[in-house]
């Protein structure tokens, strides 16, 4: 799949508020596009909290706070309230917002939501409201929790709201600073450290390539935080430095739900297209400046293929139908069920459901494996009970 320029359907993201703060553009760009898509399935739930432990400080450029994280959740969960409310259904929207310096700047951009959510803003550290928050949130259906913190605080403070269950998970991890600290910081054992049965984990970095070295570190923290927190799935999202092709931070999303995964890769895809748009506009400019000279045939919406989440699009499709035919194979004579396949691919490579399934369709069409329940061609993407069996 050849990555393609982000569209401009979300009107709460306006980019014109994120020159130079381009890594904070791609999380938003997940944030609202994750919100947008899953707040209106989880009404059945009756109730939504919203729970943002580090709300600020933060370096917007509107006026109305619209490009913060506790903005666009705000703006995406009236959103949803008002349209449930006019297909006759009432469901309550909760938030609350951790601000270590700027509560009272907090507590006045949070006003003009008050007539439609309930919000309660806390100063301090999140560690310091964990508790209160985890008891004020018990009796709602659904929760979102998001910590973006600065450096690397003790994972296990939260333990009591990663262990609620209907909740989802959206952690920061500082890759960068994690990788430059690695041998030196003590505090990076609660995040990479207590895996059983690794006790050299340390050891087996040296000598590993940049990327391996990236996946390695990346892969523990998504396992000891998932096990802190008894999730099934663990992806991430990485966010790149604005000049360079390394990690800046990686976006650690936990989930217990498929469907959760579902969403997650949806907003991901949108989060990836908005960085390798972002990039290339960005190294367009520097040429331009740099030589003197504008290039006249230059597209505007053109993403440079060899960005790095441009590859990663690319390249995704690839890497997920062979893993995809590996289960398959793997599965013997038994073959193996749809659901089986697109949660442990969605898990691990950046890929979506929709994109997995037509993937499935090409193969199955191709003879390269056989899915005999397959009622007819109008079917596009296999259902959940579908088996998938290699081909004889």
């Amino acid at each position: 799949m050849e990555p393609v320029a982000p569209n401009s359907e979300d009107r709460i993201i306006a980019s014109e508020n994120y020159v130079g703060r381009e890594q904070a553009l791609v999380k938003h760009t997940f944030l609202s596009r994750y919100l947008r898509d899953g707040l209106p399935k989880l009404s059945r739930f009756g109730s939504f909290a919203y729970v943002d432990l580090f709300a600020g400080p933060w370096e917007e450029r509107s006026a109305d706070c619209s490009d913060t994280s506790f903005g666009i959740a705000l703006r995406r969960m009236r959103e949803a309230k008002r349209q449930q409310q006019a297909i006759g259904r009432d469901v309550r929207m909760v938030a609350h917002l951790v601000s270590y310096e700027r509560y009272d700047d907090l507590s006045a951009a949070v006003a003009p939501f008050r007539s439609d959510l309930e919000i309660t803003c806390y100063q301090g550290k999140a560690e310091d409201h964990c508790h209160a928050i985890s008891n004020a949130i018990k009796s709602v259906g659904f929760r979102f929790v998001m910590f973006d913190p600065k450096g690397l605080p003790n994972i296990k403070h939260l333990k009591s709201l990663l262990e609620q269950k209907n909740t989802e998970f959206l952690l920061n991890f500082m890759f960068q600073f994690a990788n430059r600290f690695l041998d030196r910081m003590p505090a990076l054992e609660t995040w990479l450290g207590e895996l059983e049965s690794e006790e050299n984990w340390l050891q087996d970095t040296r000598g590993l390539t940049a990327y391996d070295r990236e996946t390695y570190i990346t892969d523990r923290a998504r396992a000891f935080i998932a096990k802190l927190g008894q999730f099934e799935f663990a992806p991430a999202l990485t966010v790149d430095e604005t000049g360079s092709d390394r990690a800046l931070y990686k976006l650690i999303y936990l989930t217990r739900s498929r469907y959760g995964l579902k969403v997650f890769r949806e907003a991901c895809l949108a989060a990836l297209q908005m960085q390798a748009f972002s990039r290339s506009q960005i190294k367009t400019q520097k040429r331009a400046s740099k030589t003197g000279m504008n290039d006249l045939f230059a597209d505007e919406q053109t993403i440079d293929p060899g960005e790095r989440s441009a590859k990663i699009i690319a390249n995704a499709q690839v890497i997920a139908k062979a893993r995809l035919l590996d289960l398959v194979v793997d599965s013997g004579a038994t073959g193996v069920a749809w659901v089986d396949v697109w949660r442990v691919v969605l898990d691990e490579i950046a890929i979506t459901h929709s994109q997995l399934g037509h993937i499935t369709n090409e193969l199955r069409l191709s003879g390269r494996i056989s899915i005999p329940s397959w009622p007819n061609e109008r079917t596009k993407i296999p259902k959940d009970e579908f088996r998938l069996f290699a081909a004889n």
